[in-house]
């Protein structure tokens, strides 16, 4: 056989049996044909080099096409058929842009690495902005720009995580801590009271616990508001307060009274703690009103002072204004002024 024949088969064996395409195999052959007119032998050896070569060429340029065919997939992020919009960070540029994945468990993986927040905690995503970093976008969050709070579930502009009542848009605080909102609290910062049913100042439980009416101003009817009386539930003794209108001193026989130095009315000079001063309004013959300071002991009571003043009876009565006046003088002097 010619040998330049018997070079070409041995070229065209060995180029099947490596697989090498119809384009190398061709390359390949004609090197071989230039190798058999120069006269020299060529080798099956030399032959594989060649091929294996070609193929190496082949095999490179499929593998280029490969990688360029997987980075083109993975920079497309979406998915078929995707309804859920999320936001995927580029890892070489940091750009951001906005996919869509097929389902939860997408979103979930994507706002895990690409998220901003600790997870666990949830995530916001990062085409969402999130001005305090609390992990709930700004625009589901009712205070984007405090941490501390997210929600005002009532819309009373005061967040759900301070709100002793987040679902009562009237309140909001309870300084007391009993239950009852400071705005309705009539004593927001009593936990024993809430109420103070007849407006008196005084809350109802201590009315009803110390025998006043929680829904009478003027318990026992002096004409003195319970929360003004020293002597709430004593209609003969004012608390403090010089009136004379109900003590009958214009009734006929003899009507003493009697107040204390602080201007409380006793019903009976017997009620006056011994030792004390007091001002004694002392009827006598049914038509002179002797006005005296007294001082009260054992047994009975003294008279000494300075000061005295007798009042008398005129045709409609005594002149009670100004018995009440007198009184309200002597309980503003100091005590050098009467004692002796």
């Amino acid at each position: 056989m010619n040998p330049s024949r018997s070079i070409l088969a041995a070229v065209v064996a060995v180029l099947v049996l490596a697989g090498c395409s119809e384009d190398n195999m061709m390359s390949a052959m004609e090197e071989a044909r230039v190798e058999a007119r120069s006269n020299e032998a060529v080798s099956p050896t030399d032959v594989e080099a060649v091929v294996a070569a070609k193929g190496k060429g082949d095999k490179s340029k499929k593998s280029d096409k490969s990688k360029k065919s997987d980075k083109s997939k993975k920079r497309d992020k979406s998915e078929k058929g995707g309804k859920y919009a999320v936001c995927h960070v580029d890892q070489d540029s940091g750009a951001i842009e906005l996919i869509m994945v097929g389902s939860e468990k997408s979103v979930e993986k994507h706002l895990t690495n690409h998220g901003d927040g600790t997870p666990g905690n949830g995530y916001t995503d990062a085409c969402e902005p999130d001005s305090d970093g609390d992990g709930v976008a700004d625009a589901d969050d009712a205070f984007p720009n405090d941490a501390s709070e997210s929600a005002d579930s009532d819309g009373d502009g005061v967040g759900d995580n301070a709100d002793v009542f987040p679902n009562d848009a009237s309140e909001s605080a309870d300084s007391d801590g009993d239950g009852v909102g400071d705005n309705a609290d009539a004593f927001p910062d009593d936990a024993t009271e809430s109420a103070d049913t007849d407006g008196d100042g005084l809350g109802d439980n201590y009315e009803l616990a110390n025998g006043m009416d929680p829904n009478n101003a003027d318990s026992d009817g002096d004409g003195i508001p319970d929360g003004e009386d020293e002597y709430p539930t004593d209609a003969n003794n004012g608390g403090g307060s010089i009136s004379l209108a109900d003590s009958n001193l214009d009734a006929p026989g003899d009507q003493d009274v009697f107040f204390d130095m602080d201007g409380n009315r006793y019903q009976s000079m017997n009620d006056i703690p011994s030792g004390s001063y007091f001002i004694f309004l002392d009827e006598f013959m049914g038509g002179i009103l002797s006005a005296r300071v007294s001082r009260k002991v054992d047994g009975g009571y003294q008279n000494g002072s300075r000061l005295s003043q007798n009042f008398f009876k005129g045709p409609t009565g005594y002149d009670i204004a100004a018995i009440e006046a007198l009184v309200a003088l002597w309980v503003t002097l100091p005590e050098s002024d009467y004692a002796f």
